[in-house]
């Protein structure tokens, strides 16, 4: 039975820029620039609050880390459970993150940190790599939106009130998180340490007791890595198909579940930003939510399919488009299957009403009497949306014209 003893980058955040705010639709992208910038601009000053005998700072400033603060405590941070986010509180309150608000509030629930923890969190990087990869993606994209209070349906339960310095450390502690192959070997590293050296006491870092809890105490489900040789079978379960081969499929499986129940057609089909989906994954979302835009026809929401930049780092992409599979029960939805799509900056460029006018062409033409020339140019129409080379940029501005001919040529031939 090991304890934490390690708590870092805790820092004063007055100068500290709120990231993400605002009513953007695509999530920005957090590069080591945009990090390094931070760190630059905060200061240096931290308010030390010591308790009496429960307690030793060290603080170190070094190239890597602003600062590093190395604590010695035998209790465990209080974390609360079913606590329900709230904007209000976030009212003309001051950035500023002290040491107490992070031994509080921030410190992810490791107090007891057991071999037995880092071998499941093991077991899930090894089985699931890409898995694991696009829920911390889907997590980190909630986290940097500016909706960030609703959107966080899932999170680390905070003290209340809730505070908006509670939120600045949650982005700090995300955006440090290396690429997911080399958290593997960290891990693993670990493990073995732990293991030689039982009576060592580990030191994880913020990022990685996240993730811990995230894949682990958070209770939401997994993103299952689907092979891509299994999408035909899906196709034939919904009905439909995008019209395009996606890059990553995923399949949403609850903790522990015994086997995937069936799929319950119909389907509708989200395709907005991508920071909603950590929380519609999360549980039932109610249909009428002002955050969905469900549309009935996969290959539409697959055009019209929002273009966000998402977590650097990831495997999956730093910029996706993500179409979420959902099945209605009652007067809910719940996600069952995710595609993501790898997008470029050319395709956010693409007005949306042109995809709209693209995506009525394309489905108005696929119909059992269409001829071989006609299903060629569907495809090649549907290629040409996703079409990530120099040539989009000409798709692009020669598309109205070929809208107008497949529409001219299949009404000829219809009649």
């Amino acid at each position: 039975m090991y304890r934490c003893s390690k708590i870092d980058n805790i820092c004063n955040l007055d100068s500290y820029p709120i990231l993400a705010r605002g009513p953007q639709t695509s999530n920005p992208q957090y590069s080591r620039s945009d990090v390094d910038l931070i760190e630059s601009e905060l200061s240096l000053t931290i308010e030390m609050e010591m308790e009496q005998d429960q307690q030793q700072l060290i603080v170190d400033k070094d190239a890597t880390s602003l600062i590093s603060i190395k604590r010695n405590s035998s209790g465990n941070s209080a974390w609360k459970k079913d606590f329900v986010l709230s904007e209000r509180h976030l009212e003309d309150e001051p950035v500023k993150l002290t040491q107490k608000v992070w031994q509080r509030d921030i410190r992810p629930p490791l107090g007891m940190w057991l071999v037995g923890d880092m071998e499941r969190l093991q077991e899930h990087l090894d089985e699931n790599l890409l898995g694991v990869d696009a829920k911390w993606m889907l997590f980190t994209s909630a986290v940097m939106s500016g909706r960030c209070i609703t959107m966080l349906k899932q999170c680390p339960p905070f003290n209340r009130p809730f505070s908006r310095s509670q939120i600045e450390a949650l982005r700090v502690a995300t955006i440090r998180m290396p690429v997911m192959t080399t958290v593997q070997r960290s891990v693993y590293q670990d493990l073995l340490f732990l293991t030689a050296e039982p009576a060592t006491e580990p030191e994880p870092e913020p990022h990685i007791s996240l993730l811990h809890w995230l894949l682990l105490k958070s209770k939401t489900p997994h993103l299952q890595h689907v092979p891509l040789s299994k999408l035909d079978s899906l196709w034939e379960q919904i009905g439909q198909n995008p019209g395009c081969r996606p890059d990553h499929f995923f399949r949403v499986e609850m903790p522990f579940a015994l086997s995937v129940p069936d799929l319950v057609r119909p389907c509708v089909f989200y395709s907005g930003p991508i920071d909603v989906l950590h929380s519609l994954i999360a549980g039932p979302i109610d249909l009428n939510s002002k955050y969905l835009e469900l549309h009935d026809s996969l290959i539409k929401a697959t055009f019209v399919s929002t273009v966000c930049a998402c977590w650097e780092n990831s495997l999956c992409g730093s910029t996706l488009r993500t179409v979420a599979i959902c099945e209605k029960r009652s007067s809910m939805v719940q996600v069952r299957y995710l595609l993501m799509f790898r997008g470029t900056e050319l395709e956010m460029s693409l007005p949306r009403e042109l995809r709209l006018e693209t995506v009525d062409v394309v489905v108005t033409s696929l119909s059992p009497q269409k001829s071989d020339k006609m299903n060629m140019w569907t495809n090649m129409l549907c290629k040409a949306l996703m079409e990530e080379g120099p040539m989009f940029g000409i798709v692009t501005a020669a598309l109205r014209d070929v809208c107008g001919f497949i529409r001219k040529h299949y009404s000829c031939n219809k009649h």
